[in-house]
């Protein structure tokens, strides 16, 4: 009803503060839910510009139902070795069979993040994870400055 064609149409893009840094440290990702949109996002910025940095993705959910996107993961894990992917569950039943990690994300923190590990650290999901995983962060020695976050209110 308003555009005509040929009409010129001026589009301002998104001013979010999420996006990687450039740096040599290593690269932990962390997402739970929709949390992986970001996530996959810098992964294929990654990929496409064949940065070698160190990186885990941690992705979080409570039955292997909340667990998506998982064979491009494997397929971006099988292209990059420098890469590495880890999800856990936290409400797993018998009947799912799951092999993998189990409990929330701040577990895997405490499994895999050694003391005072020289990485940034890029979450993304509800603010109650959000707040948990620095809090996991600076207890292995993350600095704030290192820390950087997306929280969905």
């Amino acid at each position: 009803d308003y555009l005509k064609k040929g009409d010129e149409l001026v589009m301002i893009g998104p001013f979010g503060e999420f996006y990687l840094r450039e740096s040599d440290r290593d690269i932990l990702l962390i997402g739970t839910g929709s949390g992986l949109a970001p996530m996959l996002s810098i992964l294929y910025q990654l990929e496409e510009e064949h940065i070698k940095r160190n990186t885990r993705l941690f992705f979080g959910g409570r039955t292997t139902r909340d667990l998506y996107y998982i064979e491009a993961i494997k397929e971006l894990e099988e292209k990059m070795p420098h890469f590495t992917f880890v999800p856990t569950l936290s409400r797993t039943t018998e009947e799912e069979n799951w092999q993998g990690e189990k409990g929330r994300v701040t577990g895997l923190i405490e499994k895999f993040v050694p003391e005072g590990a020289h990485t940034d650290a890029y979450l993304c999901g509800s603010p109650a994870m959000v707040e948990s995983c620095i809090d996991s962060l600076k207890k292995k020695g993350i600095p704030d400055e290192k820390i950087f976050c997306d929280k969905f209110e």
